[in-house]
């Protein structure tokens, strides 16, 4: 009886402590840093992430009419409102343009392991025209997670986005600039995530459930014997 409580307690402890790895995970930082080549992070249940940013332009040919996109520098930022994109220091949050032609910038999320996704939520968000102008035009994101052959999302505005609780071992964030109409500014504020259970939790609980079969056999054996 006493082999039997505490494996019970032992498998309790253990399900508390996977159900606190799925939890919000808060990017935003101080001090800021302009410059990271990744962003590392820690989701629990020995699931770790890692965040890299990526960048291109579209430089413009045939008077605007044609030209070609090519990569160019970026880096992860970090500040009091989440994760951004440092690409040609134009802009250290996610940002859909420059001065003379266009850019699309991204993040890209990698676990150790796949995850289930929950939602991502956004911050900094500016609306409307070049230079803040507010003519209608709202700040979006397209997101791409592994396995979809599609963007998973288009220019959604949703705030929080919602995966729709799916599994995957990446996804990447992207702000891609509607020429010369808006631009898109924002950073990545926080990432709702759960863990796999612990292999330790499974094995407690095929132990556990090992002990009640061998108990119920000998139980039933004596009821036999008498």
């Amino acid at each position: 009886m006493k082999t039997m409580v505490g494996l019970m307690a032992g498998a309790a402890m253990l399900m508390t402590a996977s159900a606190a790895n799925a939890a919000v995970y808060d990017f935003r930082g101080t001090p800021a840093v302009d410059n990271l080549p990744q962003y590392n992070f820690n989701l629990g249940g020995g699931v770790t992430g890692t965040v890299t940013s990526g960048a291109e332009q579209y430089f413009l040919g045939c008077f605007g009419f044609c030209g070609s996109w090519s990569s160019v520098s970026s880096a992860v930022t970090q500040n009091e409102n989440g994760l951004g994109v440092n690409a040609w220091n134009w802009d250290l949050d996610f940002d859909g343009t420059n001065a003379s032609s266009v850019h699309r910038e991204w993040l890209r999320f990698d676990f150790s392991e796949a995850v289930t996704l929950h939602s991502i939520a956004f911050d900094e968000i500016l609306d409307g025209l070049i230079g803040g102008g507010g003519g209608g035009y709202a700040s979006d994101w397209t997101i791409n997670v592994d396995g979809q052959s599609n963007p998973f999302a288009v220019d959604s505005t949703d705030n929080p986005f919602y995966f729709g609780d799916i599994k995957a071992t990446w996804f990447e964030v992207v702000a891609d600039h509607d020429l010369f109409l808006d631009w898109d500014s924002w950073r990545v504020a926080e990432l709702d995530a759960t863990v796999p259970l612990p292999a330790a939790v499974w094995f407690m609980l095929t132990a556990l459930g090992g002990l009640a079969g061998t108990r119920w056999l000998k139980k039933g054996a004596k009821a036999a014997a008498a």
